[in-house]
């Protein structure tokens, strides 16, 4: 551990850093870096494990497209961008070639996979659009309820009119998409069992009474969740190595 305490990373207005103390302030504060450099190992660990290889054409071909996305047109260029970030060219390439691997798991999952994760969070991707109306007085919550409800009033008008939510009232009360995540137990089976233009209320929230118009309810969609789902399911596999992993920050050693 002594030649880690030796090593100065930093040196600000005469003041210095070494490597081990700068670790544990990221820890202090909260940081991931030890996070992120043990699931770079876990990766590389699980492709030496099923075998998962880089060729030079990818690695040139990835090496290429982010010179592309960098604008680094030049050797040159590329020099400079490095030196600017305390790289070299053998860090650059380690660090390319972490990503396709990393790449190669996320997109390794089969169609099968990702239906059976999609169909047992199904509920998790369901939204409702909604608009609301906000005001503080139970009483003055159920008399616009029954305005709505029983005397045929505008929702829009009473919410740019009463509600006292000012992000929503001068917008008749349109409150946008939620998921079930973003509701509470009773609001949650209420809302997703209802139909379009429904109204639903008052629901106490806080300080607040809210009365719900539903503007629609979204189904989960397979399609448009294929990329978080395969992040999901790239985060298991990684934490499923984790736990079967032998982890040591020799940094630490007394």
């Amino acid at each position: 551990m002594k030649d880690f305490e030796m090593a100065c990373l930093l040196e600000v207005n005469d003041i210095k850093i070494d490597v081990i103390d700068a670790i544990r302030s990221s820890i202090m504060n909260s940081n991931n870096f030890l996070d992120l450099i043990t699931d770079d190992l876990l990766v590389k660990s699980y492709c030496s494990k099923h075998n998962i290889k880089i060729t030079d054409k990818e690695l040139q071909l990835a090496a290429d497209e982010l010179r592309y996305e960098l604008s680094l047109e030049s050797v040159e260029d590329l020099k400079v961008w490095l030196s600017d970030r305390f790289m070299t060219l053998f860090s650059f390439q380690e660090g390319l070639h972490l990503q396709i691997l990393k790449n190669k798991i996320y997109h390794s999952f089969s169609q099968e996979e990702i239906k059976v994760y999609f169909l047992e969070h199904k509920l998790e991707f369901e939204k409702v659009e909604l608009y609301n109306i906000s005001v503080s007085e139970k009483t003055l919550a159920d008399e616009l309820f029954s305005q709505i409800t029983e005397d045929e009033e505008n929702f829009h008008v009473l919410a740019m009119e009463y509600s006292n939510d000012l992000e929503t009232k001068h917008l008749g009360g349109y409150s946008g998409f939620f998921s079930r995540q973003n509701l509470t137990g009773e609001i949650e089976v209420e809302l997703f069992k209802a139909n379009k233009n429904d109204i639903l209320g008052p629901f106490c929230l806080g300080e607040n009474f809210f009365i719900f118009k539903i503007a629609s309810i979204v189904e989960a969609d397979m399609l448009e969740q294929i990329n978080y789902i395969r992040q999901k399911l790239y985060d298991l596999v990684i934490e499923k190595i984790r736990l079967k992993s032998s982890i040591h920050y020799h940094i630490f050693d007394e």
